[in-house]
């Protein structure tokens, strides 16, 4: 088994106000997987950490997007809906 090693990287989208600590595990592929702990079920992966910040940061504006749209339909935010 490999070793995977875990740092926490803060990093930002496309809306400036908004800051996200960013939580990286690389294993031993070199494959790096992002997850934004803050954005429930938000995560991506990369073959290495710039590609994977880069993913997230896609990953994060979908979040978001797909929030508000969920907010404009008249639901619950993904965080008070529980699980199915």
């Amino acid at each position: 088994m490999g070793i995977c090693y875990s740092y926490p990287v803060t990093t930002s989208v496309t809306v400036p106000a908004l800051r996200f600590e960013i939580h990286l595990v690389s294993n031993r592929n070199g494959m790096v997987t992002a997850e934004c702990t803050s954005l429930p079920g938000c995560v991506s992966q990369g073959k290495g950490r710039r590609e994977a910040l880069r993913n997230i940061r896609e990953a994060i504006q979908a979040w978001l997007e797909g929030e508000q749209e969920a907010r404009r339909r008249g639901w619950k935010p993904v965080w008070e809906r529980g699980s199915p």
